[in-house]
């Protein structure tokens, strides 16, 4: 018996983790999953749902406390943003398994401290290992996320709509990190000067407060601005003298809607700052046998390569602080780069189809069962045994 603590939904990237390393873990051992909001909408999937009911301990974990031998199993728990802490309760073990994606590598005492209270520390990439590693925390590996092939697959990957079209797509939530004004310099460029190219976005941000960080940008104007979230964007697009009418803004989409989404573009452009895993929505799109254009960094450089994508080399270290205190050092990518590879995309566009095939029989290899299996390869090699 295994008991995994983790975050479960359908719209975000911890949510969608949790569950499938839950329904991957349970092919392969009995388990308790101790989570919140489980619900059937908050999920967004009968199947799922239904897999994993009899399983679930939600919100209140008292029922779950009164069985003495629940406190007595392994557990493999989330770790909670870049302070370390863990996700949800902590419930007595033999042996405690993290499981972390951090983007703050300048790491405080307080978050040494408590990496030091785990046993072993499962990272989402090779980059937050390294980072561990250098504060002289040594009981940690990668292990990467996965990637549900049946939904997100090269089949039938050619656009239905907007065939007369370049269309770009960017994802992830709309934050400084995430890099959405460079998408929008480079964007605002590439749009003035060719009239067939439009973006489509899912920038939809689920912690509004974390959008403000945009503010910060040295390549556009960003005001803080009112309105729902569609029209924040088109506020701060229209700001930067973008044609909102050559845009797609998407509501919030579950996870399995995106693959349309996906397959009805041209490429992608993620010139992100830094991703403490491997950024779930450049995989889903690279796995559907389409090209992007990527930041060579932080998490994404365990699954890119010259072959499978088209990467953004050239970057200068920046220096992030809070209240005085450094917090971060990410890479900034050099914008007249980016430009010139998303125009060269876009002049030669027959060269595109063979990085995208390269792209989805590379990414292939990333499922959800191979993450599930390097969990439990940590818990043998550190002698962990699991009871019915």
């Amino acid at each position: 018996m295994l008991n995994l603590i983790m975050p479960i939904g359908a719209s975000f990237g911890w949510g969608i983790c949790g569950k499938m390393i839950a329904l991957e873990l349970l092919k392969r051992l009995p388990i308790n999953y101790i989570t919140s909001q489980f619900t059937k909408e908050a999920i967004n999937d009968q199947m799922a749902y239904h897999s994993l009911q009899q399983h679930v301990f939600s919100d209140d974990i008292s029922k779950f406390l009164q069985i003495p031998e629940n406190t007595n199993q392994p557990i493999l728990q989330a770790i909670a943003g870049n302070d370390l802490n863990p996700w949800g309760p902590e419930i007595a073990t033999p042996f405690r398994l993290g499981y972390t994606f951090f983007e703050n590598n300048c790491l405080p005492q307080s978050a040494l401290e408590n990496a030091r209270k785990y046993d072993f520390i499962a990272t989402g990439s090779s980059w937050c290992r390294e980072v561990l590693q250098s504060h002289g925390i040594e009981n940690t590996t990668a292990v990467l996320q996965g990637i549900d092939t049946q939904i997100f697959n090269p089949c039938n990957n050619q656009k239905e709509f907007f065939q007369d079209k370049f269309v770009v797509f960017s994802g992830g939530k709309f934050e400084f990190r995430k890099s959405q004004d460079i998408v929008i310099a480079v964007m605002k460029r590439l749009m003035a000067k060719y009239d067939d190219v439009i973006l489509v976005n899912s920038w939809y941000n689920l912690w509004p407060e974390t959008m403000q960080s945009i503010l910060q940008s040295p390549h556009i104007a960003a005001t803080p601005k009112r309105g729902n979230f569609s029209e924040i964007i088109s506020g701060i697009l229209a700001e930067n003298n973008i044609d909102t009418r050559r845009v797609v803004t998407l509501p919030l989409l579950s996870n399995a809607q995106m693959a349309q989404i996906y397959k009805n573009s041209d490429i992608a452009l993620f010139p992100n700052r830094c991703e403490g895993g491997t950024n779930l929505v450049l995989m889903e799109y690279m796995v559907c046998g389409k090209p992007a254009i990527v930041s060579n960094s932080s998490g994404h450089k365990d699954i890119i390569s010259n072959d499978n994508a088209i990467l953004i080399n050239k970057s200068r270290e920046i220096h992030l602080q809070n209240n005085g205190v450094p917090t971060a050092r990410w890479q900034e990518p050099d914008l007249d780069e980016t430009y010139a590879l998303l125009e060269n995309a876009y002049l030669n566009r027959s060269t595109l189809d063979k990085i995208g095939v390269r792209a989805g029989l590379d990414l292939e290899q990333l499922t959800w069962g191979n993450t599930a299996a390097g969990f439990l390869n940590i818990f043998e090699k550190c002698g962990v045994s699991f009871h019915q």
